[in-house]
């Protein structure tokens, strides 16, 4: 059993001068997130932005459950299943014989973050990777992991709760942002 959550992986480049900031179990150290042979794998609530590769369930991963998340790409590769819903990202992809299991909430397109000018401009200098007050991200997330015995997290990263911004009027009540933050 392998549980993710409430992670910001970013800025793992191919550059000597750049810091490593990855889990990875089994894949390239550039892999923000990579995952081979594990069963009942959860990944909730992280932000994945940033990296040179995707993230990616690889190599005989078995029921992986994966919400809440914002990733820069996520792939599903080499015989992997993975039932993903509830998250925000430019590229959802299958790669040999790898399934994703999609639900009907999950949001193609680019997070807006604080740090971004205009939603597209990505300044990674600030490492402010929380949400903008018109970011996808905001109210699109679920409060239930699908998961008998397992949960998504009621807290981010900084231990904020994740239901509402109060700023944010978008009719949107009780559900939850996703990302780390």
């Amino acid at each position: 059993n392998v549980t993710i959550e409430n992670n910001l992986v970013v800025n793992n480049k191919d550059d000597a001068d750049s810091p490593a900031q990855t889990f990875s179990w089994g894949k390239s150290a550039l892999t923000p997130i990579g995952l081979n042979e594990a069963d009942n794998v959860r990944i909730f609530n992280n932000t994945v932005w940033d990296n040179d590769s995707a993230t990616i369930i690889a190599e005989g991963v078995t029921n992986a459950v994966v919400k809440n998340n914002i990733f820069q790409r996520f792939q599903v590769a080499n015989n992997s299943t993975a039932t993903s819903d509830y998250n925000l990202s430019p590229s959802f992809e299958t790669t040999s014989g790898g399934v994703m299991i999609k639900g009907g909430h999950d949001l193609n397109g680019s997070p807006t973050f604080a740090y971004s000018n205009n939603g597209s401009d990505l300044n990674s200098a600030n490492w402010n990777y929380r949400l903008a007050s018109n970011s996808l991200g905001i109210d699109t997330g679920t409060n239930t992991s699908g998961v008998s015995g397992y949960s998504v997290p009621a807290f981010d990263k900084e231990g904020k709760n994740r239901v509402d911004i109060s700023a944010v009027l978008n009719g949107s009540a009780g559900f939850y942002d996703i990302g780390a933050y």
